[in-house]
C-alpha cells in the first residue's frame, strides 16, 4: 500500500510504501528495495517504508535492524539511497508497548494484524479504543462479503475455540501457586460478554439454520486437546468442532486458522496435514 498527500510529494511529505508481510527474508529485503525505487521514480522522493511481519523476523534478518528514536516498538536499517526511513514491525518489537493503557495507536495496529482474529473479543486487549475503532471499520468494510448463514457457522466455530481457550486460561489461572481471583473473574466475564454478544447477534436466525447437535454429557465427552498440545491435537480439536456443529470438514481452512496460531510450519500444504491426520488415526485404532 502507498499513502501519499494529494498534493506533490516532497521531503517534507513523502509517499509512505506500508507493506504487510506474511514472511520477512532477504529476498523480501531486496523486493523492498524495488518496491521504494520505484516510488522513487514516480514522485521524485525517497519514501517512508514501513513493514508489518506477520511472523516474527528471523534474527539473521532482525540484526540488520536497530530500535528507532521515533519509537520503542519500532526497528529501523540503513536505507541510503532508497528510502528516507526503514521501519519493520514484529510481535517481538511492539510486546513492551503491549503493557501501556491505552496503546500507542501505530503498536494496536500491529497487534491486530499480528494476532489475526476475526472477533474483538478473541484479543485480551480487546477494550482498547484503537483496536475497537479498527475493528468497527473492519466490520463496516467486509460486512457483506459473506452470506449469513457462513457467517453464523464461522460465528459458531470461532465461540467454539474462543471459549475453550477462556476455559482453559481459568483453569491454568487456579493452578498457578498465587491464585489471582481478579483475574479469574476477569476472564469468566470476557467469556460471557463474548458469549451474550454471539447471542444477541445470531438469535434471529437460529430458525433458518440446520439444528446443531446437543453438546454430549460431561461423563460421555472426550477431552479436547489443550491450545499448547501438537499439531495433530489441534487438527484433532478443529475436526471435533467442526463434527459437533454438524459441518463439513475443510482441511484448507484448518491449516490456514492452524498457521495464524503457530501450528503446521512443518506441513507443505493441507493436503500434507490431512494425510498425516489420518495416517495418525490409523495408528491409533491398530495399537
Amino acid at each position: 500500500m502507498v499513502y501519499s498527500l494529494p498534493t506533490k510529494a516532497s521531503t517534507a511529505f513523502p509517499p509512505i510504501l506500508v507493506e504487510v508481510q506474511n514472511k520477512v527474508d532477504d529476498k523480501f529485503l531486496h523486493r523492498l528495495v524495488k518496491y521504494a525505487s520505484h516510488l522513487y521514480d514516480e514522485y521524485g522522493v525517497d519514501p517512508i517504508v514501513l513493514t508489518f511481519a506477520i511472523h516474527p523476523v528471523p534474527l539473521q534478518v532482525m540484526n540488520k535492524f536497530i530500535t528507532s528514536a521515533a519509537a520503542p516498538f519500532l526497528k529501523n536499517s540503513a536505507c541510503d539511497g532508497w528510502a528516507k526511513m526503514n521501519f519493520i514491525m514484529d510481535a517481538t518489537t511492539i510486546e513492551e508497548s503491549l503493557t501501556i493503557t491505552p496503546l500507542p495507536p501505530l503498536a494496536a495496529l500491529a497487534h491486530v494484524f499480528f494476532e489475526q482474529k476475526a472477533s474483538l473479543m478473541e484479543l485480551d486487549l480487546h477494550d482498547d479504543p484503537t483496536i475497537m475503532a479498527l475493528y468497527e471499520v473492519a466490520k463496516e468494510a467486509f460486512d457483506n462479503q459473506v452470506t449469513k448463514e457462513e457467517e453464523t457457522v464461522d460465528a459458531l466455530l470461532k465461540t467454539t475455540s474462543y471459549s475453550t481457550r477462556q476455559f482453559e486460561k481459568i483453569i491454568s489461572a487456579t493452578e498457578q501457586d498465587e491464585v489471582d481471583i481478579a483475574c479469574i473473574k476477569q476472564y469468566a466475564a470476557d467469556g460471557a460478554k463474548y458469549a451474550s454478544a454471539f447471542y444477541t447477534k445470531y438469535q434471529d436466525q437460529g430458525s433458518s439454520l440446520s439444528s446443531s447437535p446437543a453438546p454430549p454429557s460431561s461423563s460421555s465427552s472426550p477431552a479436547l486437546p489443550s491450545s499448547s498440545t501438537t499439531d495433530l491435537d489441534w487438527a484433532h480439536r478443529f475436526v471435533t468442532n467442526r463434527k459437533n456443529l454438524g459441518v463439513r470438514m475443510n482441511w484448507a481452512k484448518c491449516f490456514e486458522e492452524g498457521l495464524r496460531e503457530g501450528h503446521f510450519t512443518s506441513y507443505a500444504n493441507s493436503k500434507s496435514l490431512k494425510a498425516m491426520y489420518h495416517k495418525s488415526l490409523a495408528s491409533q485404532k491398530n495399537q
